[in-house]
């Protein structure tokens, strides 16, 4: 079914001008000209200023990632290295978005949805062959999720979200608003069954929409909301928005402001702050402790006169002395190691992984645009010894993954 709906802005609302929907032919190849014809015919009758489309869930390939807080250009550009894990044709053949957690200890999880580039052009072509720009290209089970956050009234939803369409059913399972799985299920699948299992893993309210069969719903004691997905769409012309990960190409992109990544940015900072004013903290209270052993030694020393009993008083503060060094030691290795990477590193290098054994061994991961100025800079800074490489540097679009291990001097 090829659903189209036709949307006026004023300065204040949005509204419906015009509602269509068109059975696709049975034939595979037949559907292309069939949908160009119906946005020529469109274009012609309407004079559309542009397209928002929709693409099925069943054309995506979707991962959640555990990834540490950054701004959003810079955790693509890290996750360009993580889906390679993942996808089963390079990267390159994909376009890819995200939607992220809160952030929490500095790190944050990340939904990406990735598709092949081909199959969005597929869709776009469509759309500029009839004359109409396109807006923006997005995935249809999300924006089903938009409306249905926006019809429930509810700021924070958990639970199970599926909805139905002509070619079977999309499952989210979402936590704090936030989707956690994503899946599609064929026509003809036993949903109840594959719900009864999703419940358990995704506690909270169901919430059904389109055409779910009533016995489904009373199992569950669902909630049912009435949407249509090309209504949903063209309602969210007119820029990005949450929950609504964008695939358009770069060459029919509009270059317009984000505010997402100076968000993540500042949550990133802040989260910096907290971790070094944390560590700063316990090395000043354990200085201090120090400081005042030392001078209780000192004290005990010029009163011991050779007394056995003072004598025995200074040995075991020294004892204490000796326990609150190597404390120190230990307690703020990783602190000095991480104090002293933040100097050293160049400004457009950035670390994804960090690693301190007590030993002072160092490991990290990241990425830069030259591995060598990352070298150069360890190097030179006198806290590292032994500075080389634990794998091969990976390199993409100018960008270089580096793996790197060293020591801190002194231990």
């Amino acid at each position: 079914m090829l659903g189209l709906e036709l949307v006026e802005s004023g300065l204040t609302a949005k509204k419906t001008v015009k509602s269509e929907g068109l059975a696709l032919p049975v034939a595979k190849e037949e559907r292309a000209d069939f949908i160009s014809g119906a946005l020529t015919r469109w274009k012609k009758e309407y004079g559309p200023d542009g397209a928002v489309i929709g693409l099925p869930l069943q054309r995506f390939s979707h991962q959640l990632i555990e990834m540490p807080a950054m701004k959003r250009n810079d955790l693509k550009k890290a996750l360009m290295f993580e889906l390679e894990k993942y996808l089963p044709l390079p990267v390159d053949e994909y376009l890819f978005d995200f939607v992220t957690g809160p952030v929490e200890a500095g790190r944050t999880k990340a939904l990406v949805l990735s598709i092949r580039k081909d199959a969005v052009r597929e869709a776009t072509n469509m759309a500029t062959a009839a004359g109409i720009p396109v807006l923006s290209v997005r995935c249809s089970a999300l924006i089903a999720l938009r409306s249905l956050l926006d019809l429930s009234g509810q700021k924070s939803v958990s639970g199970l979200f599926v909805n139905a369409t002509g070619s079977g059913y999309e499952v989210v399972g979402m936590k704090n608003s936030i989707p956690l799985y994503l899946k599609g299920f064929p026509k003809g699948t036993d949903i109840s069954r594959e719900l009864e299992r999703l419940t358990a893993l995704y506690p909270g309210q169901v919430y059904f929409m389109g055409n779910i069969g009533q016995p489904a719903a009373e199992r569950f004691g669902a909630r049912k909301f009435q949407a249509v997905t090309p209504g949903a769409l063209a309602f969210t012309a007119g820029g990005k928005q949450e929950l609504m990960p964008e695939f358009l190409p770069e060459d029919l992109a509009r270059t317009a402001a984000d505010p997402y990544p100076w968000l993540i940015g500042g949550l990133a900072a802040a989260s910096l702050v907290v971790f070094l004013l944390t560590g700063a903290t316990a090395y000043y209270k354990e200085w201090n402790a120090l400081r005042a052993v030392e001078a209780k030694r000192s004290a005990v020393h010029a009163r011991a006169a050779g007394l056995l009993t003072e004598r025995k008083k200074l040995d075991v503060l020294r004892d204490d002395r000796k326990t609150l060094r190597d404390f120190r030691g230990k307690s703020n290795l990783a602190i000095r190691a991480l104090s002293e990477l933040s100097g050293a590193l160049p400004q457009e290098a950035w670390l994804i992984n960090l690693s301190v054994d007590d030993k002072g061994k160092v490991e990290i991961e990241g990425f830069t645009g030259k591995t060598s100025a990352v070298i150069t800079a360890l190097e030179k800074a006198k806290v590292f010894t032994n500075v080389a490489f634990s794998a091969p540097i990976l390199a993409r679009e100018g960008e270089e993954r580096f793996a790197l291990r060293m020591e801190v001097e002194g231990r």
